[in-house]
């Protein structure tokens, strides 16, 4: 873009964010939802992701995680890459007489914990996020739109409330207000 992303003197950080949305993370994520990733290769992406929002409400390298996310309203990459998970999830249980459908079945019913399989790593998600186990899920399906709320709300809820803990224990955040933010909404900061 001929005025940049940067924070001083390129786009307003909200008009920013929001081509990041559009652009940038549906690339970034593409078809990390059917394979597993390894920690390294997640903790790449979100020091990638952080550095852009820094960049472009131009703050310094060593602000919090905590404010980089709050004030932009956005959840971690990491958040981003487990809503994909559990949606595709979504759609492979709703579809129903088909091979992926069946492979869930199996896969839910023979692997152990720690097999590190894609249905192992679903469950735990599920486990984190407070959402449904998909043994439960698998027999009764919800709706695409249901499932799908119910996920970006489980998933939204509990980065907001990690994030906003995080910030009550640094001291450098104290004169910023973050019991009013929220997923999604830019700070009025």
């Amino acid at each position: 873009m001929g005025a940049g992303l940067h924070g001083l003197n390129g786009v307003n950080p909200k008009v920013s964010v929001h081509l990041i949305q559009i652009y940038v993370i549906p690339r970034l994520l593409y078809g990390l939802d059917v394979i597993s990733l390894s920690n390294t290769d997640i903790q790449k992406m979100e020091l990638f992701f952080r550095q852009l929002l820094k960049q472009i409400q131009h703050l310094p390298k060593r602000t919090s995680i905590a404010a980089t996310l709050l004030l932009l309203g956005r959840i971690p990459i990491e958040g981003e890459i487990h809503k994909k998970i559990l949606k595709t999830f979504g759609n492979i249980i709703r579809n129903d007489k088909s091979v992926e459908r069946e492979i869930a079945f199996r896969q839910l019913a023979m692997k152990y914990e720690k097999s590190g399989s894609w249905f192992t790593k679903l469950h735990n998600l599920t486990e984190i996020y407070g959402l449904p186990s998909p043994y439960d899920i698998i027999e009764n399906p919800p709706s695409k739109i249901s499932w799908n709320r119910h996920v970006n709300n489980c998933i939204n809820n509990y980065f907001l409330q990690n994030l906003k803990m995080e910030s009550k224990e640094k001291s450098s955040l104290k004169y910023i207000n973050f019991n009013d933010s929220n997923i999604r909404t830019v700070h009025d900061i």
